[in-house]
């Protein structure tokens, strides 16, 4: 007679369990106050987060245009603003200062990297570096970064806003300069 044994996984899924819903927790929004703003949908220029960092955008180019080197914080941009309008380095959702990357984050793995968004998401191409971002994934479980493509002689410099899942966040590292 055969006997069959039955093996228990109980610490492996728990262990699994609990790593899921440490993820779902920390990926959390932000706690809306009575004058946060919305959370957009997804890749809405008219969020203010974005609207705050393509302003960012344009005060970074000014800065290189003028000084032909990235500021060593984004404070120093102040004095190039584009418009009226002062710069705002503080997320509308979170309330925190914005990240930034003097010598950019990059994704070593693009090609897993795709995988991670959502389909209708904006992807950044594969060359960008992020040089600005939300301090945390407080827009629905994502955040608005300010993507700059690498600067070579005889092209311009070109930037773009997208709003990236944390997933994808966190294959970002400072890149090897």
């Amino acid at each position: 007679m055969f006997e069959i044994k039955k093996r228990h996984h109980r610490p492996a899924g728990i262990i699994l369990a609990l790593a899921m819903l440490v993820s779902v927790a920390a990926c959390q929004p932000a706690p809306k106050s009575q004058t946060s703003a919305r959370i957009p949908e997804m890749n809405s220029l008219d969020d203010p987060c974005s609207e705050n960092l393509q302003n960012i955008s344009g005060a970074l180019w000014n800065y290189y245009r003028a000084n032909h080197q990235f500021p060593t914080q984004l404070g120093d941009l102040r004095p190039y603003a584009l418009g009226s309008a002062p710069l705002d380095f503080i997320c509308p959702i979170s309330h925190k200062s914005y990240l930034y990357y003097p010598t950019g984050l990059t994704c070593p793995d693009q090609q897993n990297q795709n995988m991670l968004f959502p389909q209708g998401m904006v992807r950044p191409d594969a060359d960008q570096e992020i040089i600005a971002c939300d301090p945390a994934p407080s827009h629905d479980c994502s955040r608005w970064c300010l993507f700059m493509s690498p600067i070579r002689p005889g092209s311009a410099m070109t930037t773009q806003v997208l709003l990236i899942p944390e997933l994808a966040f966190r294959n970002y590292h400072p890149s090897v300069q």
